[in-house]
């Protein structure tokens, strides 16, 4: 479907495919666009949505390595990635809309609601926000932080068909990080080798270059497993956390079950007893049927009366027990965000600290591959390639890598 001609809202001309017309709406088909507020890529997508989609851990508000993507960097410089991302989020967002999907098809303020022009004015001022526009007939009309209105993006992208499906862009993807592995599988060999045919005061350069991206590709998978063992350790403390609260539940129910049937024991023979001495009371008082009624009628007020006695001290009890209950998961859930906090600071000061000795480790050693290289031999050159080994192996252990990393180790 195409855009009409002339809408005042649009800088450029509609191509009529939607995920085209919403990135250059969004950032003029920049997908390396940042704006001062975070928002980020070709469709200018926030963290909440990038968290939503998985590229962001809730917890740890680190990037989760999903399909690739390690850092801010990587996703504002993978085109495909972006196209699957939005494509998430907004199947996420349809699924945010449930409750007003009713609404499809009908006119607030001339705008005719469509399910593409429900999804984008949701992805630019958030759903609940729509949902206000459309409960309130159009009179709650937020805007983002352009100062652009919902009621615009819901004209603006009304006459379009919607598809999120990413099956292509995931075979995309995967052709992607297939060329991108091969040529690192690769590296070496196209790197290396024409090294020993270049000029002697370029080697030196090339050499020390080639080093230096050995060394960058161990970090880069220090920093994963770090983040990674990062979310495994976050993990375990909710999953412990939660089996605390549960305990603690089935405490508190067990101690109000006890209660309970303590209280209606001690309830009943308390009964029994103003029976049975209602009855010896009554005795010569009363006769016949006569007797055994008016001792059941009396006893029935004191059962009523004890019942709704115990009933107060459950309800008591319970109340004390759900206060207890509350208080004890508020202090639990502080106590886990605090330890959050204090695991993602570790993980920080750790990162830095090593990162730290790495970089003088780095400099030492592109210092000795350049005085080895510089002497331009063949012998000199074995040897720098040597030292490059040797000094990466270090360097893998220092950051708790193994063997395997090493071999790996090239970008």
């Amino acid at each position: 479907m195409t855009k009409e001609d002339g809408n005042k809202h649009w800088k450029f001309k509609a191509s009529g495919d939607y995920y085209k017309d919403l990135a250059m709406r969004e950032s003029s088909n920049q997908p390396n666009k940042k704006n001062k507020l975070g928002y980020k890529g070709l469709y200018q997508m926030g963290d909440a949505a990038l968290i939503d989609t998985g590229y962001i851990s809730r917890d740890t508000k680190q990037w989760t390595g999903k399909h690739g993507m390690d850092c801010e960097e990587d996703f504002l410089h993978n085109r495909v990635v972006q196209n699957i991302a939005i494509r998430e989020y907004h199947k996420i967002v349809w699924g945010y809309l449930k409750s007003h999907h009713q609404y499809e098809g009908q006119v607030i303020k001339g705008i005719k609601l469509t399910k593409a022009g429900m999804i984008s004015a949701a992805h630019l001022v958030g759903s609940d926000r729509l949902k206000q526009f459309i409960d309130t007939q159009g009179q709650e009309d937020k805007d983002d932080g352009n100062k652009i209105k919902c009621s615009q993006y819901l004209q603006d992208f009304s006459g379009y068909d919607i598809d999120y499906s990413i099956d292509g862009l995931i075979e995309e993807l995967k052709t992607q990080q297939d060329q991108l592995k091969k040529l690192e599988e690769n590296f070496s060999q196209i790197f290396l080798e024409p090294l020993k045919a270049c000029p002697e005061q370029f080697f030196a350069k090339l050499l020390k270059d080639y080093t230096a991206n050995r060394f960058l590709a161990l970090i880069n998978k220090y920093a994963k497993a770090a983040d990674k063992a990062l979310e495994e350790k976050v993990a375990e403390l909710k999953i412990k956390t939660q089996k605390d609260m549960e305990d603690i539940s089935q405490s508190c129910q067990a101690e109000f079950d006890a209660a309970k049937a303590a209280m209606i024991a001690q309830g009943q023979a308390e009964a029994h007893a103003v029976f049975e001495q209602r009855k010896a009371q009554a005795q010569g008082e009363l006769i016949g049927c006569g007797e055994s009624l008016s001792i059941h009628i009396t006893n029935a007020d004191f059962v009523a009366q004890k019942n709704a006695e115990i009933r107060a001290a459950l309800d008591a009890l319970k109340s004390q027990l759900e206060a207890k209950m509350a208080a004890t998961q508020q202090e639990k859930e502080q106590e886990t965000q605090e330890l959050i906090t204090k695991y993602i600071k570790d993980n920080k000061t750790a990162k830095q600290d090593t990162l730290e000795k790495c970089n003088s480790l780095l400099k030492e050693c592109l210092a000795k591959v350049e005085l080895e290289a510089q002497k331009g031999s063949q012998a000199d050159l074995n040897k720098a390639n040597e030292n490059i080994e040797e000094n990466l192996e270090n360097f893998a252990q220092l950051l708790g890598l193994g063997g395997d990393e090493v071999s790996e180790a090239s970008i």
